[in-house]
């Protein structure tokens, strides 16, 4: 059976750059799965079976297949069934999904480890039992659960997760979790920051990099005692919205009145590992 997966780093790359960069990915209308008999990695999949009726399966990206992520776990709902081989196709390792039908070409979208190896011999039909695999975010890392949610969605289950126009920083003085933001300041100046969603301010990241700002991010002067700004968060709105990630400021701040608090230039680092 399948253990728990992981997104690619090349799937990874598109989604953080849909979402901080603006940078659209439209979500695949199919996604062709496949096994490999090679182990692979975020960074490449293993090699998969050469000939012998071996050939990936076609799946509408859809949520009867994919069924909307709950508690950032995404599922295979339906099973799918390979063709017969023909001569031996040897170990499977992992199952996998790709942009492409043809086996060996396209991206890697993400793969799932077998917990049990498992041997195809002339005349097996490797199977995929319905929910038998899960692709599941990774708690913490700096993403909310609102954000996990929408973007294993947009990967499997093709509903799209809209492109942002802006993004709202701010500064927290409680510590947030990926389930709610913490506390921020009120009054006294304080107001989030509006940041074009575009790649001059969060440039294009390639797989197995980060994500960064470009540009220095500065505040509002205070006008009086905030409190102490420990953590940044980020959302799609000037006031409440949907929070979407955040981070720990490498010192914590007390900001008083005549402050101008900023984020410098790469301060705010994100990647999905």
């Amino acid at each position: 059976m399948p253990a728990t997966g992981s997104l690619s780093d090349y799937a990874e790359a598109k989604l953080l750059n849909h979402l901080f960069g603006g940078i659209p990915w439209s979500p695949l209308p199919i996604v062709y799965l496949g096994y490999m008999v090679g182990v692979p990695s975020e960074s490449g999949p293993g090699s998969e079976p050469v000939g012998g009726a071996y050939e990936r399966l076609a799946v509408d990206n859809n949520l009867s297949n994919f069924p909307a992520a709950s508690n950032q776990i995404k599922q295979l709902a339906t099973a799918k069934t390979f063709p017969y081989a023909t001569n031996s196709h040897g170990t499977v390792q992992a199952i996998a999904a790709w942009d492409s039908p043809a086996a060996g070409t396209g991206n890697m979208i993400f793969y799932a480890p077998l917990e049990q190896p498992t041997a195809i011999q002339p005349g097996d039909a490797f199977k995929i039992p319905a929910n038998s695999f899960q692709i599941m975010a990774k708690a913490g890392g700096g993403f909310s659960n609102y954000v996990k949610n929408a973007l294993l969605d947009h990967l499997l289950g093709g509903v799209p997760f809209t492109l942002l126009t802006y993004l709202y920083f701010g500064y927290m003085t409680t510590v947030p979790t990926d389930a709610a933001a913490g506390t921020e300041p009120s009054g006294n100046g304080y107001a989030r920051v509006q940041v074009t969603n575009s790649p001059s301010n969060f440039p294009e990241m390639l797989p197995g990099a980060t994500k960064f700002n470009a540009n220095r991010i500065n505040f509002a002067e205070a006008t009086g005692n905030q409190g102490t700004a420990a953590y940044v968060g980020v959302w799609d709105a000037a006031s409440a919205g949907n929070f979407l990630a955040w981070y720990q400021m490498a010192l914590s701040k007390s900001v008083v009145a005549e402050q101008i608090p900023f984020i410098p230039e790469q301060g705010f680092v994100l990647t999905m590992d």
